[in-house]
């Protein structure tokens, strides 16, 4: 069969969809796939399995369609170039494997003759000895268990012999590496009381927490930001005349881990926080505790409000993600930003640091007695010489002090 050109230049990623099958490949058998590989690199040698066993789910993906967030990878991914354009490329962390094919439609049609192909990724130049790469004969780069670390631009250069002329062609891709988002609530409850003395509040407030951690252990969630306010209240209707608010979090365990967690676990988040939230509320109406205050403090019916909360791993964010193809996913943090804490927002590096990498936590200083002119610097090469100041009182016969100001840039 023969491909068609796509309606638009980019392709997307997801469980469903899958790989592009090159013209003349019957429906089990790509045609341009060597069969098996080595990665030869001291302990982090990968051996290429058969990928035959895919076969069966191998589909045709048209570039136009917009898929859900999918969870997990099942099957291998392969995107063909798009000559003149960069093609976006959205792929889930800890993906088994993603296939850049160093061919576009326009090569597929053509006849070339003694293809050289070599790619340039986001670190430099990927040679055979580059770990967790295979570079295929057909010019194809694998790459095995994606990082994020792995977003950036991959370019292909081929340069090929078409009636008898040699035609250099640059092939590329921006790889972006995603995950779906997590989810915390943000839970408020209201109590009256009769007084807001330290001692009273205090222990009503050690039990109920202890009621609370207890209540969600078994649902992989903790409490978290913890805080408790209490002052005067005026509703004599209620016979209210304090009030006690103590807000906190409860946090899904799953977002901690420093990689994609593929447990039953880690995939049932979000139904353990529905859960947490359930039995939370219950707790609350049933006034479920054995506080010996609890004659003083009671909990105001209807008062427990929550906010679902989306949170993003450390150097991941959705800021920078404004592309309709991944809606809502947190995506890597591109050079001269970064994301140190579980929120959405990839940052600027401030003045005097900068960072080149995909995916960081923290941005680097700028050597010493150096700085950068604006935020956001993605390169050493934009940090330079501090400015110089030299103060210089001078004091006149008269008494009165000069100030000559001296300054320059190394």
């Amino acid at each position: 069969m023969e491909l068609t050109a796509p309606p638009r230049p980019w392709a997307f990623l997801s469980l469903a969809a899958a790989a592009l099958l090159l013209p003349g490949a019957a429906a089990g058998s790509p045609c341009f796939l060597e069969k098996t590989r080595l990665i030869k690199k001291g302990a982090a040698r990968l051996k290429r399995e058969n990928i035959d066993r895919i076969h069966d789910s191998v589909a045709f993906f048209e570039t136009g369609g917009v898929t859900s967030i999918p969870d997990a990878p099942q099957i291998s991914h392969q995107i063909l170039g798009i000559e003149g354009s960069t093609v976006p490329v959205y792929v889930l962390i800890n993906s088994k494997d993603l296939i850049l094919k160093c061919l576009t439609q326009k090569l597929l049609k053509q006849r070339i003759i003694d293809p050289k192909y070599q790619w340039v990724g986001p670190i430099g130049l990927i040679t055979k000895e580059s770990q967790r790469f295979v570079l295929t004969d057909d010019g194809s780069l694998e790459i095995y268990n994606i990082h994020g670390s792995d977003s950036g631009s991959y370019i292909c250069s081929v340069i090929y012999v078409h009636d008898n002329k040699h035609v250099t062609t640059e092939i590329r891709f921006m790889v972006y590496v995603y995950h779906k988002p997590g989810k915390s609530i943000h839970l408020s409850s209201e109590f009256k009381t009769e007084t807001c003395e330290t001692n009273a509040v205090a222990s009503f407030e050690k039990q109920l927490l202890e009621n609370m951690e207890n209540l969600i252990r078994d649902l992989q969630c903790e409490i978290r930001q913890w805080n408790t306010q209490c002052h005067a209240a005026t509703d004599t209707m209620a016979m209210l005349t304090h009030k006690l608010t103590f807000q906190f979090v409860v946090f899904p365990f799953a977002l901690a881990f420093a990689e994609s967690c593929k447990s039953s676990k880690c995939e049932n988040s979000t139904n353990y926080i529905k859960k947490a939230y359930t039995e939370i509320k219950q707790f609350f109406e049933v006034q479920n505790t054995e506080s010996d205050h609890i004659e003083q403090i009671h909990y105001i019916s209807g008062s427990l409000t929550g906010k679902k909360v989306d949170h993003c791993k450390p150097g991941f964010g959705k800021n920078i993600n404004n592309s309709t193809l991944c809606p809502g996913c947190c995506v890597t943090c591109p050079p001269g930003r970064f994301s140190a804490r579980y929120d959405t927002t990839c940052i600027l590096c401030a003045s005097g640091s900068y960072n080149k990498k995909y995916g960081q936590t923290a941005c680097k200083n700028c050597p010493k007695t150096q700085t950068s002119d604006r935020r956001g610097a993605k390169t050493e090469r934009e940090c330079h010489g501090t400015l110089q100041i030299w103060i210089v009182f001078l004091i006149s016969s008269l008494g009165t002090s000069l100030i000559l100001v001296a300054s320059w840039v190394c």
